[in-house]
């Protein structure tokens, strides 16, 4: 199938049951690196560009699924001007992210093939006959890389078809589920014939039911937007999966604590040997990760004699709803609500725009986008870029969006 913008995706042709093979690749026919290797992902842009070099099969395949670096619109690729369109905290990781990106281009030419800067951006050759022309080349494969390859235990490859399930974001995960951070439908596996070895391949398989006509679909992860839109370039509306750091780690959120409330070595010992140094997040009600945040807000506030159940009962790691089953009274109940509302309100306070505002632009922007499709000005060269631009701004109010939806959500609390 191909939609809007360029996009493509797979349909079933007939029912398919969850767990059937989707697709099957051999092995060799991939693009692949070692997993666990410093900058993998460096390494497998690398590998890329040099199939493209030596492979007729790969540079056709590339020529016509993966996109031009012109339409690659994750958030690694953004100027200055478009990145200043995210709300502060988001900006600040996808920065690190963008120039990550554009010193493992310039590590890996001149690390790989001997280039030296001419300047910001561009390359001469000391080698005859390297794969690349310029930085351009490196950033366009580590785009697709970040975009379209898929991590095993101990590879990390690219994978013709297998790359064009387009995501569909897994039932929000609820208080009590067990952890599916490294849950993955696909793998590689062995070919017995005839009791001989038939080689290794590479299966991607069906994580639900799909009736005939339906989009196939993959769980890329358990991402809010901000993540979507720095490595894939587009956002969910509702993402389930959106949550952000209230707090740095249980030692920071003591440090914020209001006054009066007391902050016992006991409990910030506790947090810290059962818990562990992870962020305290704002997340969708109703997910595990909201349950972790309020479990540890209320042992925060803990009485004594509640403090004393929290170190008998059994809980830890990210098992919010563990903590949750410690018996509290009302009281400390409140009192880690309005903790969690004051910190989401400060927060909120410290965006350059309300989510009113937002919602508001991004209704004027997708109003624009039905407006000039199929207009003449996309045929100019300036006009792909203004729409590039604009898809971009979209992509920034979506990110921004999710965050200030999950601070509300925690502002109100229960309201």
């Amino acid at each position: 199938m191909e939609g809007a913008e360029g996009a493509r995706g797979l349909v079933a042709a007939r029912p398919v049951a969850e767990g059937s093979v989707l697709v099957r690749v051999p092995l060799c026919s991939t693009v692949r690196v070692k997993a666990g290797i410093i900058a993998a992902d460096v390494a497998l842009a690398g590998a890329l560009l040099e199939a493209c070099e030596e492979s007729v099969a790969w540079a056709h395949y590339a020529g016509a699924v993966m996109p031009a670096l012109e339409q690659v619109h994750a958030g690694t690729q953004w100027d200055d001007a478009q990145l200043a369109r995210l709300e502060q905290p988001l900006r600040e990781g996808l920065f690190v992210r963008r120039e990550e990106n554009l010193r493992g281009g310039e590590d890996y030419a001149r690390r790989e093939c001997g280039w030296e800067p001419k300047k910001a951006g561009e390359f001469e050759s000391s080698k005859s006959g390297c794969m690349l022309s310029s930085a351009d080349d490196f950033r366009w494969a580590l785009a697709n890389v970040h975009s379209r390859s898929f991590g095993t235990q101990e590879l990390q490859l690219l994978c013709p078809v297998a790359d064009l399930l387009n995501h569909e974001a897994r039932p929000m995960a609820r208080p009590g589920d067990p952890p599916r951070h490294f849950l993955q439908p696909w793998r590689v596996a062995e070919e017995d014939q005839n009791g001989e070895d038939g080689g290794e391949f590479f299966e991607l398989l069906a994580w639900r039911d799909f009736a005939a006509g339906e989009e196939l679909t993959l769980p890329y992860g358990d991402y809010a937007n901000v993540s979507l839109v720095c490595d894939y370039g587009f956002a969910l509306r509702g993402n389930p999966a959106e949550r952000y750091a209230l707090w740095a780690d249980p030692e920071d959120m003591v440090y914020d604590l209001d006054k009066g409330v007391p902050a016992e070595v006991r409990k910030l010992a506790l947090l810290e040997a059962r818990v562990g140094y992870m962020p305290i997040e704002a997340a969708r009600a109703g997910s595990g990760a909201r349950a972790l945040t309020d479990g540890v807000l209320r042992l925060l506030h803990a009485t004594e004699d509640e403090l004393e159940a929290f170190e008998g009962a059994r809980w830890g790691g990210p098992d919010g709803a563990a903590m949750l089953r410690v018996p509290v009274g009302e009281a400390t109940r409140k009192a880690a609500q309005a903790m969690a509302a004051r910190r989401a309100g400060e927060l909120l306070a410290e965006c350059e725009s309300s989510l009113e505002d937002d919602l508001a632009a991004l209704s004027a922007i997708e109003a624009s986008f039905a407006d000039s499709r199929g207009g003449e000005d996309k045929a100019s060269d300036s006009g792909a870029a203004g729409r590039a631009d604009e898809l971009r701004q979209l992509l920034a109010l979506e990110a921004n969006i999710g965050y200030k939806e999950v601070m509300v959500e925690m502002e109100l609390g229960d309201e």
